[in-house]
Order: structure tokens, then C-alpha cells, then sequence
């Protein structure tokens, strides 16, 4: 049992009961410990290449500004996406390795594909993804960026999310 509790003493008919406390201090620095361990593993796996997901961008497709960053990388990438109009509910996760250059090396992979449907839907979305790669490409980096990314594999992921229709306050 993880919570000790122990008898003091009986004095006029009433029990005193305690609790071990260094029980519960152990118990509680173990659980800090498992608490940090997991955090470190989370971000370690952020940092090695869990799929980063498409976000709302802040450069234009084609932008001739050095990626200096993994986030601006996959900004100049989203930054090409031109999903279909019926994508809600769909992901696709590609990967594909990039030279020093920018260009991509040999083919881009579907490594993921949510949900598991065959359906044209689901083909149009995987390809607008690839696509998305291939019109970014070369993408610009820094020399520094360069040196670090080329050769590595890159999971970028794409959500497929409902159309908001525009609202024009005039």
C-alpha cells in the first residue's frame, strides 16, 4: 500500500493515526522525477523530428527569405499548400529528406494517412501535400540551417481543416 498509516496509541478510546510521511515524500519526489522524465522525452522527441503540423503561415510560397529555423522551414512548405475544398477531418504525414540546396532528395513518402479511406477525397488531399513540397522547392536556408537539416528526415504533417467563409464587415 502506498499510504502508511500507523497506530499511535489508544487513549480513551480513541485511536491517533498518522502518516508516515517520509512514505509520502518518497512517493512524491518519484513522482516529480517520472513527471520531468516524461516532459525531457516529450521535448527531445519535438527536437528530433516528430511531425510538425501545418499552421497558419507567415511568408508566401516561394519566398525568397532563408529558412534559418525548423519552423520557418516548414512555414516556406505550408506556405505552397493549396488544400482541396473538402478536407475536414483528413491528415496526411509525408517524409522526405532535403539537400543542402533546398531540393529534395529522391521522392517524397506518404509515411501516414488519416482517416483510412479509399475515396478520390483522400487522394486529392495526399497529392495537394506532395505538391505543396515539390512548388516550395528549392527551399531557401541558411548556410548554417543548411548544413544541419540536409540529409535528415523531415515529417512534415498536414491537417485537413473546415473552410471558414470570409465575412466582410462594410
Amino acid at each position: 500500500m502506498l499510504l502508511m498509516l500507523e497506530e499511535l496509541s489508544m487513549t480513551n478510546n480513541i485511536s491517533y493515526l498518522y502518516f508516515r510521511s517520509f512514505d509520502l515524500h518518497r512517493i512524491f519526489l518519484r513522482f516529480i522525477r517520472l513527471f520531468r522524465s516524461i516532459l525531457l522525452l516529450f521535448s527531445a522527441g519535438l527536437l528530433a523530428g516528430i511531425p510538425m503540423q501545418a499552421v497558419a503561415q507567415s511568408r508566401g510560397c516561394k519566398d525568397p527569405t532563408p529558412a534559418s529555423n525548423i519552423n520557418e522551414m516548414f512555414d516556406a512548405i505550408f506556405a505552397c499548400w493549396q488544400p482541396p475544398e473538402d478536407a475536414e477531418g483528413l491528415v496526411v504525414t509525408l517524409r522526405f529528406i532535403l539537400h543542402r540546396d533546398g531540393q529534395v532528395r529522391n521522392k517524397v513518402v506518404v509515411v501516414g494517412v488519416s482517416p483510412q479511406e479509399d475515396s478520390p477525397r483522400r487522394k486529392a488531399f495526399i497529392d495537394s501535400a506532395i505538391e505543396a513540397v515539390r512548388r516550395a522547392e528549392p527551399v531557401p536556408f541558411t548556410e548554417e540551417f543548411g548544413s544541419r537539416i540536409a540529409g535528415r528526415p523531415i515529417e512534415p504533417r498536414f491537417l485537413g481543416s473546415p473552410r471558414r467563409a470570409s465575412t466582410n464587415n462594410l
